[in-house]
């Protein structure tokens, strides 16, 4: 089974492209995950730059915010389709909202569903707070409806959220299984969405519990015969990073701390390119 490994661009945006690609190449990552700007020149030259460093790329949708749900309905459809134009490795979605109605986030599941099956691009849908996702408890029954449905899994949400590291939630991790091939490999906690290093030993059982977690994913597609399956290391900037050390940037600490997960992913699964 093929795992490969993506940076996030989230906090490297006053980084020219060039050294940041150079960069992401030069520490072993597949590709990169990015959001894809409107402007067509843009577009093309961003297009022609990852090409260039031969990387991949997952095309991010986190741009749908309209509270009116008809109007969210059209603009989330718009984004998916000029995304999966470019052609992507995949589309990772930041999909509805918290306070839409689980009919009315199933309508844009479905959205998806027929815009993926049209193009053949796979678009899984980011556990995210304020999203439809951003709880286990409340995720997992679209599993039923939706027995094709693809997630982004980044547990740090659901354990903020839940605060707790999930022990009593076993079973919805379990029913993730069957629809997670990406994860956001970040460390969140029981009172926030990420942990200030993850390397510190008072944040041992937290890492051990996201370990376990990735582990179980990893294990799952492998005796499923899955090609395929794909870690987006995403620790973020401030206010995500609650502290940065004395004497480093914010953005440099940042990158510092995803090598980090990447160095640790690629050895515990002894599986990338």
């Amino acid at each position: 089974m093929q795992i490969n490994y993506f940076c996030p661009r989230w906090g490297s945006e006053d980084m020219p492209w060039d050294d940041f690609l150079s960069a992401v190449k030069q520490a072993g990552y597949d590709g990169v995950e990015i959001g894809i700007p409107e402007d067509e020149n843009a577009k093309a030259e961003l297009l022609e730059k990852i090409e260039g460093y031969k990387l991949k790329f997952i095309a991010q949708h986190w741009e749908t915010n309209d509270r009116d749900f008809n109007t969210h309905k059209k603009s989330f459809r718009y984004h998916l389709e000029r995304l999966i134009k470019t052609k992507p490795f995949q589309v990772n979605s930041h999909t509805g909202k918290d306070y839409f109605t689980a009919a009315q986030n199933g309508e844009l599941l479905r959205i998806a569903e027929e815009i993926s099956a049209k193009s053949d691009v796979c678009i899984t849908h980011e556990t995210h707070r304020g999203r439809f996702s951003f709880a286990s408890h409340l995720t997992t029954p679209y599993f039923t409806e939706f027995p094709k449905l693809q997630i982004t899994l980044d547990v740090s949400h659901w354990i903020c959220v839940a605060e707790s590291l999930l022990f009593d939630q076993q079973e919805a991790i379990e029913s993730c299984l069957p629809h997670t091939k990406h994860i956001h490999a970040r460390m969140g906690h029981t009172q926030g969405p990420q942990v200030d290093d993850p390397r510190l030993e008072k944040w041992q059982q937290t890492a051990e519990r996201h370990f376990e977690i990735w582990d179980s994913i990893v294990e799952y597609n492998r005796a499923s015969g899955t090609k395929e399956i794909s870690f987006t290391t995403e620790f973020g900037p401030i206010p995500y990073m609650p502290t940065v050390p004395a004497g480093k940037s914010a953005s440099g600490f940042q990158f510092e701390l995803n090598v980090y997960i990447l160095k640790q992913l690629i050895k515990r699964y002894k599986c990338s390119t």
